[in-house]
């Protein structure tokens, strides 16, 4: 799964864990992440001074502080999916509801820092302008995933790309109630409920979108030599929508 999605998910499931069950936020950074800050802003527009946290538990301590209702993620359907592989293109972020019914978005970005070889991920905050009165109602969309997935299996086979089609199978073979692999080692899973891991697990999967030697790469050039351009990209499309419908209903889990 793309980095940026990662560690958002690990972050908002996390703070949705501490509000449901009232626990204290735990968070652990990959081992290529190094500071992850937040910059709060004036929402209430008294022109007070601004707070910057310097980690996810300092933000999440804040937003307790400021009287936070709710914290979920929001990904972005429209993507370049050929750009998902490059940095700061996830578009993906974190929205929160404070008490007062104001709705704030904190949107990432990612620099790479050559002295530490870590990746830096400063959040910065923002009013959303026009938010919904209610919070999205986010959906199992099982059946239309595993319909997805088969379709796009069927292709990869016709295509010669058996290592993607394999993946394809097992994903929605995940869905459709096979036991999930174990994490590789060091991998850091969101905190969410066991009965939600599976769309999780198969939503990271199947997002094969990165840069060279991945479905955006090899599966193009072969669709091109068998002429079935039209169809990989109509499947691709379909299956990016679905991996964030999915990933989405994961992490962003009841918490009342």
């Amino acid at each position: 799964m793309n980095g940026e999605v990662s560690q958002i998910c690990r972050i908002v499931a996390a703070a949705r864990t501490a509000l449901k069950n009232g626990t204290d936020y735990e968070f652990t950074p990959l081992k290529y992440e190094g500071s992850i800050t937040f910059n709060f802003c004036d929402r209430k527009k008294e022109g007070g001074p601004l707070f910057r946290a310097k980690d996810p538990a300092d933000w999440f301590a804040h937003l307790k502080k400021e009287g936070v209702e709710n914290i979920f993620m929001i990904m972005g359907m429209k993507v370049a999916r050929q750009q998902l592989g490059y940095v700061n293109h996830a578009a993906t972020t974190i929205f929160v509801r404070y008490a007062d019914n104001t709705v704030t978005r904190f949107v990432p970005h990612w620099t790479f820092s050559n002295e530490t070889n870590l990746w830096t991920t400063v959040y910065t905050e923002s009013v959303a302008e026009g938010a919904p009165e209610n919070d999205p109602d986010f959906r199992n969309e099982t059946s239309l995933m595993i319909a997805t997935l088969t379709d796009i299996e069927k292709l990869a086979e016709e295509l010669g790309e058996e290592k993607f089609a394999k993946t394809f199978k097992k994903a929605a073979g995940i869905l459709s109630g096979d036991e999930i692999p174990a994490f590789k080692a060091g991998a850091v899973p969101p905190q969410i409920p066991e009965d939600m891991m599976k769309f999780y697990v198969a939503s990271d999967m199947a997002d094969v979108f990165g840069a060279m030697g991945s479905w955006n790469d090899t599966g193009a050039a072969a669709a091109q030599s068998h002429n079935r351009s039209k169809d990989y990209v109509t499947l691709s499309d379909r299956l990016v929508c679905g991996i964030r419908l999915m990933t989405m209903y994961a992490v962003n889990f009841p918490i009342k």
